[in-house]
């Protein structure tokens, strides 16, 4: 390439080495200098932006490896305590475990499941089983109703019914479609399942309605 070279006031023409003058070499550096100015700013400020979000993308994957680790270990916990509760009621005799599920706690906050599931657990057999989830219904009839009347519900009394007290019964201006799918879906309705409950029904002077609860779980 013939490029323009100016030597000592004069211009000469000639060919460099690499085909660029250096006039061309010039204009090239100042060229990469320019854009080298103008990305900075624009790279920097790319930077800037992407960082909270990198650095929220890393608080999110420690708080979830966080999360699982604390679900993991309260399983266990619970694993464990279920083992020692079923060998403590097992080691009882049948009357003993029989007065457990009568002074049993099933429904309110305060109420820990691992005890009633540790009692079905310890029973000698199936026929012990369902005499303990028997035993057990009426209670949480009776449970249930109070923490309704606590959260000042329209309900009159709440009782198991039925041949076998399979059912339960809630009797109140509070009946209602949305009532009986609500329960289902809640911490009481999966423990009446547990005790053996296999239909809520809910009566008022307007309404009567019900639901099957499915198998024991």
């Amino acid at each position: 390439m013939i490029a323009v070279v100016q030597n000592a006031g004069s211009v000469e023409w000639g060919s460099s080495p690499n085909g660029l003058g250096v006039v061309g070499r010039r204009a090239l550096e100042l060229e990469s200098r320019t854009t080298e100015t103008m990305l900075s700013p624009l790279i920097r400020s790319v930077a800037m932006g992407l960082l909270p979000a990198v650095l929220l993308f890393g608080c999110q994957r420690s708080s979830s490896r966080e999360r699982n680790s604390s679900a993991a270990a309260s399983a266990e916990r619970r694993t464990e305590q279920l083992r020692e509760l079923t060998a403590t009621y097992r080691s009882r005799g049948l009357a003993e475990r029989m007065k457990a599920a009568a002074d049993g706690c099933y429904v309110g906050d305060s109420c820990q499941r691992v005890h009633h599931e540790a009692l079905l657990a310890g029973a000698d057999d199936d026929s012990e089983r369902e005499a303990l989830r028997a035993t057990a219904r009426p209670v949480f009839a009776r449970q249930y109703q109070d923490a309704l009347r606590q959260k000042r519900q329209q309900v009159e009394r709440v009782r198991a019914v039925g041949p076998g007290r399979l059912t339960l019964r809630v009797e109140g201006p509070l009946c209602s479609r949305f009532f009986l799918e609500n329960f289902t879906g809640r911490p009481e309705g999966s423990v009446a399942r547990a005790l053996g409950f296999s239909r809520v029904e809910c009566e008022s002077r307007a309404v009567r309605a019900g639901l099957d609860l499915g198998s024991v779980k």
